[in-house]
């Protein structure tokens, strides 16, 4: 068997991909279906779950990655204060050996399960995976220690957890969204350089859209059943910023950095409810994305710099945040 080094891949512009990879290394209609269903009071007021939190920023194969550590710090912190049991695991702790024990250890949970990963992301044809910092060089079709699309679901169906979130700031993301059941209405590849009529869905297609992505999830295999919160798309990059910038999201990554803003921000409550849930944190985190990062990088060369997270999982919606 040929062993193959992967090179690291290289940082663009101010900010630095989440991405590994061998070679150097808006249309948001279909929500409104998912929000109409749900736009009931949620019946506790307390957010209880379990958090799981992976943090990989000091890798040896690859370019290391110095915000995600402060991204899963901050995150946990976060949820810890919102009353998640949440379990920090980073760096050389935080391998698909340890994911899958602490799964395992959750089987038949019934409160929701939280995962949230910030690190490499890495993409094939037909698979997605998040790269922990143990990762491996490829031999053959081997992919030692990466975390699959196909394991992590998998994972989820065997150890019965019932009520999984999924939260990833990294390249590709969007490939762990389950059985294909987006509601975000954003194409894959979300290009802000093709005309609208090429590239985004308009409004006189919310109909179709709306059937559309009804009908998806009642045929649709569901797989583990998960809300997905991913930073990009399934071909996209994910970005952090260096921590020398004078950004307001300086150190962080941009996905991360306005999730967590979305628990003390108002107008990511949008029923006023004085709680954020998934749905909502993503509305709000999608639209700040593309207000300031998108706009601030709208005249790059580089169409990569330009991302939108995506958000899938069928018709299900979690409390996420409490808001003083």
């Amino acid at each position: 068997m040929k062993a193959v080094n992967w090179p690291a891949p290289g940082q663009r512009a101010a900010g630095c991909s989440r991405v590994a990879r061998l070679d150097h290394l808006a249309g948001l209609v279909s929500l409104a279906l998912s929000l109409v269903l749900i736009a009931c009071a949620f019946p506790q007021p307390k957010i209880l779950g379990t958090a799981i939190v992976f943090g990989a920023s000091d890798y040896t194969l690859f370019k290391d990655l110095p915000a995600t550590m402060a991204d899963a710090i901050a995150m946990d912190a976060l949820l810890t204060e919102q009353g998640w049991d949440s379990r920090l695991i980073v760096n050389t702790e935080a391998t698909a050996a340890r994911l899958k024990a602490e799964l395992a250890s959750l089987t038949g949970n019934t409160q929701p399960v939280l995962f949230y990963y910030a690190g490499h992301g890495y993409i094939e044809p037909e698979e997605t995976f998040l790269v922990p910092v143990d990762a491996s060089p490829f031999v053959d079709n081997l992919r030692p220690n990466l975390i699959s699309s196909r394991d992590l679901h998998g994972w989820l169906v065997e150890y019965d957890i019932r009520h999984p979130i999924l939260i990833l700031d990294s390249c590709y993301s969007g490939g762990f969204a389950p059985g294909g059941v987006a509601y975000d209405g954003i194409p894959a590849d979300y290009n802000p350089w093709v005309t609208p009529s090429e590239d985004t869905p308009a409004f006189s297609q919310v109909g179709a859209l709306l059937a559309g992505a009804f009908q998806a999830w009642l045929g649709a295999d569901n797989g583990s059943g998960a809300v997905v919160l991913a930073a990009a798309g399934p071909p996209e990059l994910s970005w952090e910023e260096n921590t020398a910038s004078s950004l307001p999201y300086a150190g962080h990554g941009i996905f991360t950095w306005f999730l967590l803003a979305a628990a003390t921000d108002p107008l990511a409550d949008r029923d006023g409810d004085g709680f954020v849930s998934t749905v909502e944190a993503y509305l709000y985190t999608r639209t700040k994305l593309d207000e300031e990062w998108n706009k601030l990088h709208s005249r790059s060369s580089d169409p990569e710099l330009v991302y939108l997270p995506r958000q899938s999982g069928g018709l299900r919606d979690y409390l996420l945040f409490s808001q003083p």
